[in-house]
């Protein structure tokens, strides 16, 4: 029988659409069943099984996440709801903890720091460490997240939260090699995670417009069999060097996006030109390009598999897709700077 449990989800604020759509592939990707019970501003409160924390560090844009210990639908109701954990239970195993204020912009403006503390203090008789030197302390530490959205308080335990030095340790300027206008870590990450590629089915992710090989790290960084390739010689070579880098397999090869040597992939996460073609195997336009390719890609994913990328908002994919056989079951709208807004667009092949 599985075992479900209640989590929360603090979302980033760096995209209106994506932080969610990640998730919710994240979770789709490694078929864990579960149920969303509240989407608030920028918080999610879902219901899935035990393993769903196992899965959940993959994601780039879910800012913090852990185990529901309570929610109050009223923030009036702060002491009697914070009466009602059982706090020896939640910090069993370490001796030390601390509380987190967590407020989604202006809500509950009321409710500070030390209201939260001068609440839950007296309740528990292990040692209480302030927030703000906690993770100083080097030891074991049960961190409580009081989270502010909607005029509800959600109480939880954390066992997730995301890290940008791990994905600034990634980004284009700190491999070894770099071309300008190279896709940074996090979009990288979130592109691979909406191809709903399995980690634990061992499933294979491809990028046919690999470039310096960014996708392809972040595929590697969280445990997935990975396949890239690129028309240009240059690119796979540095492609090669960066996974090398980042202790990752280079499977990399020089190829056509329009004639790729692979029979069967699980899905594709790819970011491929957009203005200006530099090599394109004799194609005219982006489209041309784009076409072809998607057409090629129609017959290596498996049926129920995944096509992500991103293009330019001038090239307009939606026919192309729905032609090739994929359905497109989400667009999202990607403003990059003042010359180049893109969508990210999300098919599965039927």
């Amino acid at each position: 029988m599985v075992d479900f449990r209640k989590y929360y989800a603090v979302l980033s604020g760096e995209h209106r659409t994506l932080p969610l759509s990640e998730l919710r592939a994240i979770i789709s990707a490694e078929g864990i069943p579960y149920k969303e019970i509240a989407n608030l501003d920028m918080v999610v409160v879902l219901e899935a099984a035990e393993d769903l924390p196992t899965y959940i560090t993959r994601s780039a844009l879910t800012k913090t996440f852990g185990e529901v210990l309570t929610v109050s639908e009223s923030d009036a109701e702060l002491t009697s709801i914070v009466g009602d954990v059982d706090w020896e239970a939640v910090i069993a195993g370490n001796t030390l903890y601390t509380i987190n204020l967590i407020r989604i912009k202006e809500y509950s403006r009321w409710v500070t720091y030390d209201v939260l503390v001068n609440a839950v203090k007296p309740l528990i008789s292990r040692k209480f460490v302030p927030h703000s030197k906690a993770l100083k302390t080097g030891m074991p530490l049960t961190i409580v997240d009081f989270i502010l959205s909607d005029g509800l308080i959600i109480v939880g335990r954390r066992q997730y939260r995301r890290e940008f030095s791990t994905f600034n340790s990634r980004d284009p300027k700190n491999r070894p090699t770099y071309r300008p206008g190279t896709m940074k870590s996090v979009m990288a990450r979130v592109l691979v995670n909406l191809s709903r590629v399995s980690v634990r089915r061992e499933e294979t992710y491809l990028d046919p417009f690999c470039g310096i090989g960014g996708l392809l790290i972040e595929a590697c960084s969280i445990g997935l069999r990975h396949l890239g390739s690129d028309i240009d010689v240059k690119c796979v070579e540095d492609a090669k060097k960066n996974l090398n880098h980042f202790n990752c397999t280079p499977s990399v090869v020089v190829a056509d996006a329009c004639k790729l040597p692979y029979r069967y992939v699980d899905g594709v996460g790819t970011d491929p030109p957009y203005g200006r073609l530099t090599k394109s195997g004799g194609r005219k336009t982006i489209r041309e390009l784009m076409e072809c390719s998607i057409n090629c890609l129609a017959d290596i994913i498996r049926r129920r598999g995944y096509l992500v990328l991103a293009q330019s908002k001038d090239v307009e994919l939606d026919e192309v897709l729905n032609n090739a056989g994929f359905k497109l079951v989400e667009k999202h709208y990607n403003w990059l700077h003042r010359s180049l807004v893109r969508n990210v667009y999300v098919a599965v092949r039927t």
